[in-house]
């Protein structure tokens, strides 16, 4: 039966990076720039509000002017193709403000450590003696013990700070590797920054929004999936009718992973939380130009604070020292990992998160640290790296 109605269902979204800002890089949307999410958008018009006094109470309708739209695109966090593979998402991250650093080789054959602690470990080479050399990325220890976990630090003098606490210091009997690793990290360098096209279909309809730039969010839910969040401002470039494309989903997708049998740990101790949030905070703006479509030029990045929250459970062997950690303004590394299979795994770190806010409310009868944190240090505020 036909109907006059949209569906929403026939849905799709396309997404590809530009080469030149502005300019629409999709064109015929295939399995190489389709995009495995769910969406809306505001148009967010500039509305003017009209003086003309028509001789009664009546006031005359406001004027819209020039669109400002965001568009949010919601997308599972999960791998593709191996440890190397490239996700969809991958260009959506080119187009908020992050620097990717492959490894494309281990690091490390593993390589026996020069000495340890509980929390930290001394490496030789190969591994370099530049600080941030590996921040972020994946630490494989084998030997005695057996463990992964994430880099939280990493000095000049090749000192690993790990993103956990260790009952048992380690030692030279540690062996020691950085795996292959896909690593985004926040950049300042205004030279990596990229804009992007964006098609979005509905039954019928197609939407155009060039010059996209945006922020991201991530959100693991314990039990649960990672499901991130982008949102984007872009020029509205057309409306017009256009079939939904077929055939473009095509390409096989791994599972995304779920949030259990992974870590969670704040101040390198166990966070037993609900739900962790992480958002980039990436401040846009769409600078005024009465010659560009719509009066405005391409989104320009204008600042960044990349902030969260994290819900543990109250912990009565720590709960002071979270609080003086709290009073005194003190930062701690926040980190997660998530999955299994290499390619559709990753750690999330915060380096340097700072408590700025503190509850204590219940959740089902059990007291709880419901915190906010903002995050700490130039362009290491969230990094997020797949292995």
């Amino acid at each position: 039966m036909v109907q006059t109605t949209v569906r929403d269902r026939f849905s799709l979204a396309a997404f590809a990076v530009e080469s030149t800002p502005g300019t629409d890089a999709v064109g015929t949307v295939t399995a190489s720039n389709y995009l495995a999410c769910d969406f809306d958008f505001d148009y967010n018009p500039q509305v003017i509000a009209n003086p003309e006094l028509t001789g009664s109470l009546d006031a005359s309708p406001s004027i819209p002017a020039g669109f400002r739209p965001t568009i949010r695109l919601k997308v599972p966090l999960r791998g593709f193709g191996g440890a190397l593979g490239v996700p969809d998402w991958y260009a959506l991250m080119q187009c908020c403000g992050m620097a990717l650093t492959t490894t494309s080789g281990a690091v490390g054959a593993p390589t026996a450590a020069a000495s340890g602690t509980t929390t930290t470990v001394t490496g030789t080479a190969p591994f370099v003696a530049t600080a941030n050399a590996y921040l972020g990325m994946p630490l494989s220890v084998t030997g005695t013990p057996v463990f992964d976990t994430g880099i939280v630090a990493y000095s000049a003098a090749r000192v690993f700070d790990l993103g956990l606490t260790r009952t048992v210091p380690l030692s030279v009997s540690s062996l020691l590797q950085v795996p292959i690793n896909n690593r985004w990290m926040p950049t300042s360098d205004e030279t990596l920054y990229k804009t992007g096209t964006l098609y979005l279909f509905k039954d019928g309809y197609r939407w155009i929004f060039t010059g996209c730039v945006g922020t991201m969010s991530l959100e693991l839910s314990t039990g649960g999936i990672g499901m991130m969040t982008f949102e984007l401002r872009g020029q509205l470039a057309s409306h017009t009718a256009a079939a939904v494309p077929t055939g473009v989903n095509t390409s096989v997708r791994p599972t995304p992973p779920k949030f259990v049998n992974g870590r969670l740990q704040l101040n390198r101790a166990v966070a037993r939380a609900s739900r962790v949030m992480f958002n980039l905070g990436l401040s846009v703006t769409l600078p005024p130009n009465p010659e560009a479509l719509d009066g405005v030029d391409i989104a320009v990045p204008v600042a960044r604070a990349s902030n969260g929250s994290i819900d543990p459970l109250r912990d009565t062997t720590g709960a002071v020292a979270l609080y003086d950690t709290f009073k005194l303004g003190t930062n701690m590394p926040l980190m997660a990992m998530i999955g299994s299979t290499t390619g559709n795994r990753f750690i999330i770190t915060a380096p340097a998160a700072r408590i700025v806010g503190l509850q204590h409310p219940d959740r089902e009868g059990l007291m709880i640290d419901d915190i906010r944190f903002e995050c700490d240090g130039p362009d290491a505020g969230l990094i997020v790296t797949a292995w």
